[in-house]
């Protein structure tokens, strides 16, 4: 049996060694189209460990830490799969026919989305309802984008 390790499984793994304290990162992978945000509430090291918690948005997961040091064991979000699909989707809806020039130019500057705006975004399309848990850590999570605002490029995909 052969372990194939993806190079962008490494990409993240060098980001969170090297994220700076207080800062947060983000990290798109484009080959499985997941959006990985670590929070910048502490050095890494002060997390022993984390884990995928609960599901807030069909699509959105809490990434907790496993041994918070102030009982706060928020550390980020992973929105998984159809990030780049779902953004397209959305902005075409948004600028229709002057959609494939924003595309262009989006994708050629490597434009960032707060990801605060992708939150938003999903929260007010019907299909991605709010799960019950979502009442009580909307603030805390939505504090965190807004005060730390992550941003992440991801591609635009052609739509026809």
């Amino acid at each position: 049996m052969n372990l194939v390790i993806n190079p962008n499984f490494i990409g993240f793994l060098d980001a969170l060694r090297n994220k700076p304290e207080g800062q947060a990162i983000c990290f798109y992978n484009e080959s499985i189209d997941f959006l990985t945000v670590i929070m910048g509430d502490g050095a890494l090291n002060d997390w022993d460990t984390m884990y995928i918690g609960t599901i807030i948005l069909d699509g959105v997961d809490v990434i907790r830490k496993n041994f918070p040091e102030n009982e706060d064991d928020f550390a980020g979000i992973k929105i998984w799969g159809g990030v780049r699909g779902f953004m397209s989707q959305t902005y075409y809806n948004l600028l229709g026919k002057r959609y494939e020039e924003f595309r262009l130019m989006h994708n050629a500057r490597k434009n960032p989305f707060a990801v605060a705006e992708i939150v938003k975004l999903l929260l007010e399309d019907p299909r991605f309802p709010p799960k019950e848990i979502w009442r009580k850590l909307e603030g805390r999570v939505m504090r965190a984008l807004k005060e730390q605002n992550p941003k992440v490029h991801i591609p635009l995909i052609p739509i026809k």
